[in-house]
């Protein structure tokens, strides 16, 4: 209201002369926060420009549009433009940034390419297309995009802003909550800064601090799709949760052994129980039948559990329930989890546990729980590059124990609202005895080479308003019987309206002598996140 105020008055002192009116509104379009009443008063006065001023106009109008986020607005500025003057340059970089800012990423890269070819010299035009770049996670153009734009220029907000998107980049959330936080210093009106300190608070594991930074976001008007994206997740993230779940799995065939066939219905749920988000209390409830070939038995899982985020980037969980299958007395289960990670490329999973051992109809029977401990590391290398392993020792209630180690290494590749990985992975495992009753060789393994895709569909910034999920997985391994095998996964996530969502997901595993499948429908609920 007061910037209206002021803005009332400043026409009315500079009368009706053209230019004054053309450098107030061109001032004012390229402020920060732009209410719609101040919006209408800009344009409106453009509009009543006489028509020699058209061409200086619709500029004004294109950047108005953008950084009110009427993009109806700017893209008809952008098409008098063109119309108006036919070839010129800076109208091929108003279209890029229109472009850019209304959600189509994948088209904007083209038009900025073309133009930064025509015009290379353009320090704007090449942090716009840096910060493209990153909104779509194109890790090696955008760090060859900040670095030709560092060799252009100097200057102070420039420098931090590199800093801050190659943090962002390599995933390291502590030195880009540092450099957000300079470049906010430097630069403290730029959306960018504000957007990528939020995101790297929240990854440092500062959920509070996140918060607010996500708040002071959610002020600013036109924003962007992927900045909307990125609240809208945030706010799902913290909300609670619940789902209700069909779940059915099956497995078959190994060394000629008949396994078990599992079909449960579970509730589950999660939610805060602290203002700031740091403490989460979950549950879940599960009733099904277990299929041994021989025997179809009845079971129950009941499960209570705390999450809580310790210091920045640790986190513990901590669940403990029990488990029932049909008059048998109930048998106790728990699970402990800590993760955290050294350093900014070095992460670590401590966890134990004790479950139903279910592998067939014997271990059914005779009521076996697997005790397990284990520890495992994540190694996050530059371009996306990440490496695993993990080492497990469990302890079979008939006295057997089991020793496990896999490894795996991945890259992730992100286009916009596209995301594809390969993973290669090698497993391992061996019993100190062999058992009459279940598989437990001294000596077993398995090698994968997978890959997959996951691609954001629809016009919305999250699954709350209308954008829904597919994905896939294809690869083949061969286990150390030298036994080829193929498998996949297919999965969808779709919006049913308001806070519901709907998703299906369903694994496979065929080989010669044996094969394994899973499926799951989940109705899910987010409520409102915590204020």
């Amino acid at each position: 209201a007061s910037l209206r105020s002021e803005l009332d008055r400043a026409r009315g002192a500079l009368g009706v002369s053209p230019d004054a009116v053309y450098l107030l509104a061109d001032a004012t379009s390229g402020a920060a926060l732009l209410s719609d009443d101040v919006v209408t008063l800009v344009d409106g006065w453009l509009r009543a420009l006489p028509d020699g001023w058209q061409i200086r106009t619709a500029r004004v109008q294109a950047q108005l549009g953008v950084g009110s986020g009427r993009w109806t607005m700017a893209r008809e500025a952008v098409d008098r433009l063109r119309l108006l003057v036919p070839g010129d340059a800076s109208v091929r970089l108003i279209d890029a940034q229109v472009t850019a800012w209304s959600g189509a990423h994948a088209a904007a890269v083209p038009l900025y390419a073309a133009y930064l070819a025509e015009v290379p010299g353009d320090v704007r035009a090449w942090r716009d297309y840096a910060r493209l770049l990153t909104w779509r996670q194109d890790v090696d153009a955008a760090a060859s995009a900040y670095a030709r734009l560092q060799a252009l220029t100097t200057t102070p907000g420039v420098r931090a802003e590199a800093r801050t998107k190659a943090a962002l980049l390599r995933h390291a959330w502590h030195d880009a909550v540092t450099a957000a936080r300079a470049w906010r210093v430097v630069e403290p009106g730029t959306l960018d800064a504000m957007a990528d300190l939020a995101t790297a608070l929240e990854q440092d594991g500062d959920v509070e601090g996140a918060r607010a930074a996500y708040a002071d976001l959610s002020r600013w008007p036109g924003l962007p799709a992927t900045v909307q994206h990125s609240i809208g997740a945030f706010e799902a993230r913290q909300a609670a949760h619940g789902a209700a779940r069909i779940e059915a799995d099956s497995a078959e065939g190994v060394r000629q052994q008949r396994l078990i066939g599992r079909r449960e219905s579970v509730l589950s749920g999660d939610a805060a129980v602290t203002a700031s988000g740091r403490l989460r209390a979950t549950g879940r409830w599960g009733s099904g039948t277990l299929d041994t070939g021989q025997v179809l038995s009845s079971f129950t899982q009941a499960q209570l559990g705390v999450q809580a985020a310790l210091a920045p980037g640790w986190s513990a969980e901590m669940v403990a329930g029990g488990t029932r299958v049909g008059s048998a007395s109930t048998a106790a289960s728990y699970a402990a989890l800590l993760a955290g990670r050294i350093g900014q490329t070095v992460g670590l999973e401590l966890a134990v546990s004790r479950r139903p051992f279910w592998e067939n109809g014997v271990t059914v029977a005779a009521g076996l729980q697997a005790t397990n401990a284990g520890v495992r590391t994540r190694l996050l290398g530059r371009s996306n590059w990440e490496a695993e392993a993990g080492v497990q020792e469990g302890r079979i209630s008939d006295g057997n124990t089991r020793q496990q180690l896999d490894l795996a290494v991945a890259r992730q590749v992100f286009r916009g609202a596209q995301q594809w990985d390969v993973r290669g992975s090698a497993f391992v495992l061996g019993f100190d005895r062999r058992a009459a009753g279940y598989f437990s060789p001294s000596a077993f393994g398995r090698f994968d080479l997978d890959t997959g895709v996951t691609r954001w569909l629809g016009p919305g910034a999250s699954v709350r308003d209308g954008r829904f999920a597919v994905r896939g997985r294809l690869g083949a391994g061969i286990d150390t019987d030298g036994v080829p095998y193929a498998l996949g996964s297919a999965g969808v996530l779709v919006p049913v309206g308001g806070p519901l969502s709907l998703a299906a997901e369903s694994r496979w595993t065929s080989a010669r002598t044996y094969r394994a499948w899973s499926a799951g429908l989940w109705l899910q609920v987010r409520g409102p996140s915590p204020r």
